[in-house]
């Protein structure tokens, strides 16, 4: 699948950006990359749309396995979130490769 938003900027909490590298080893400079080397996947709605009817979630391969990245975009920006790795969400794209 092609990236949907061409044209429109990437934004990120840096706060919430060096929290993720300190826990979790990935940052939202790694999606960009990722997302520069065609490994975006999918865009998906929020799984809570109750609660989250704003945001989208991007799905990209990331240091060889499947996170997800909520996002809030608008006519401007697409602003992530965060990103977390999703076992449930891997398993529906792994086993349709």
């Amino acid at each position: 699948m092609r990236w949907p938003f061409t044209g429109l900027r990437i934004e990120w909490s840096e706060e919430k950006n060096l929290k993720l590298i300190r826990a979790r080893g990935v940052s939202f400079d790694d999606v960009v990359r990722a997302i520069e080397e065609d490994q975006f996947i999918d865009l998906i709605p929020h799984w809570d749309e109750r609660k989250y009817s704003h945001q989208k979630a991007i799905v990209v391969l990331l240091n060889g396995y499947i996170h997800v990245v909520p996002c809030v975009v608008d006519k401007e920006k697409v602003f992530f979130k965060t990103i977390f790795p999703s076992r449930k969400i891997a398993q529906k794209y792994l086993s349709n490769s």
